[in-house]
């Protein structure tokens, strides 16, 4: 029954004559080709891969519709709120990537903001240069939560993690950046 289920499945997709079930139309995204079942046949598309998280963009508003935001998640313990932050933004019509410091990747793993926000996560720098092209892409860098570590190497343009690289070349860039502290008051 379970196998008979995926082995369907599989059929519908490799015999395009194959109807769907109940003779309706529904779309599938497979690594970015999409499926289209209709009751001639499935029909393949180029298009955008459509991550399950990404159909809550818009429910709460669109307010921020059309806003590319790049969230950078430092290692404070507010870290484990970051999940909820991503998907609130995304609620309200936002485009969220996620950036991680080591420490916070400690706390909240990548893969977790990855199930977030649907997109991949920057964790560490490479050779793609991923600080550059995010910052590039931002309408809006939002460091959330900002540790008093974090805020004194951005204070003295020190480019030691993925999150404060990011936020240079955004101050580069002319880009705005947002800051949210979240150490003790007498910090």
């Amino acid at each position: 029954p379970r196998g008979h289920r995926c082995t369907r499945k599989l059929y519908i997709a490799i015999f395009p004559h194959f109807p769907p079930p109940a003779n309706r139309e529904f779309r599938l995204f497979i690594r970015e080709t999409e499926v289209i079942f209709k009751s001639r046949g499935a029909v393949l598309t180029q298009g955008e891969y459509l991550h399950p998280s990404r159909d809550i963009r818009g429910a709460k508003g669109n307010e921020l519709a059309g806003r590319k935001i790049v969230l950078c998640i430092t290692g404070s313990v507010a870290a484990i709120r970051c999940p909820e932050l991503a998907r609130e933004l995304m609620r309200h019509g936002a485009d969220v990537r996620v950036v991680m410091s080591p420490e916070a990747a400690k706390l909240v793993t990548p893969r977790l903001m990855h199930w977030a926000t649907g997109n991949p996560v920057v964790a560490e720098l490479t050779g793609e240069l991923e600080h550059v092209e995010l910052a590039t892409w931002a309408d809006l860098v939002l460091v959330a939560p900002a540790t008093a570590n974090t805020l004194s190497k951005v204070a003295c343009a020190i480019d030691d993690t993925p999150v404060t690289s990011t936020v240079s070349v955004a101050l580069g860039l002319g880009k705005p950046v947002a800051m949210v502290p979240a150490m003790h008051g007498t910090m």
